[in-house]
């Protein structure tokens, strides 16, 4: 079971862009209004920051798992305790992302539905596709969507481009001001910073393999 540099790229951009549009440009948005692109180029660099240090980590530690090189870093007992705040944030993101995602679709495809019978149904493909193919049929998965993700978005913006009105973004920072540009970018930059996923899949194939 291997998966390439190529795939490892794809399955990252689907998850960043997909959790990125639905999830936290209303927050930013919604903080710093004409100034979000601000917001969001800072969370970009904050995400850029996150994965450089992620990149380097997994280099020095290739053969080992988040779980376990923080063992080696941080001792017997605090080790573990930092492992229990990684999942619990992974359990509760996907919540979340299941949540959104199943009401998303409740409301514009099945208004009769229980978005409980949705979530089980998507719950229950997740389920399947990780028992069956791990993380390999993930990352094919993620290349055929990937690109069509990317595909859509493009034609959207080509499409409204005769909707653009740049002057919407005037003033630059004088109606919002640093707080609330960082408060708009920590949402953004959270999600961004789930590179640190990557730490979980060195081991398996190897740093040379996945960065």
């Amino acid at each position: 079971m291997k998966i390439s540099g190529w795939r490892l790229f794809w399955m990252m951009a689907t998850l960043e862009i997909s959790m990125s549009i639905w999830l936290t440009l209303s927050p930013a948005m919604r903080e710093a209004k004409q100034d979000a692109w601000i917001s969001l180029l800072a969370a970009g660099i904050a995400g850029l920051s996150v994965t450089w240090l992620v990149s380097i980590l997994c280099r020095r530690y290739s053969s080992q798992t988040l779980v376990e090189f923080n063992r080696h870093l941080f001792g017997k007992w605090l080790g573990p305790c930092i492992s229990l705040f990684y999942f619990a944030a992974w359990y509760t993101v996907a919540a979340v992302i299941l949540r959104i995602f199943s009401e998303f679709i409740q409301q514009t495809l099945f208004h009769n539905t229980p978005s409980w019978a949705i979530s089980a149904l998507m719950l229950a493909a997740m389920v399947y596709m990780n028992h069956r193919g791990s993380i390999e049929a993930i990352a094919r998965f993620s290349e055929l969507a990937g690109p069509s993700l990317i595909l859509g978005i493009v034609l959207t913006l080509v499409f409204n481009v005769p909707n653009l009105r740049f002057h919407l973004l005037l003033p630059v920072y004088a109606d919002s001001g640093i707080q609330s540009i960082v408060k708009g970018a920590l949402t953004n930059a959270s999600f961004l910073g789930e590179s640190i996923l990557l730490m979980m899949l060195t081991p398996s194939w190897g740093s040379r393999k996945l960065l």
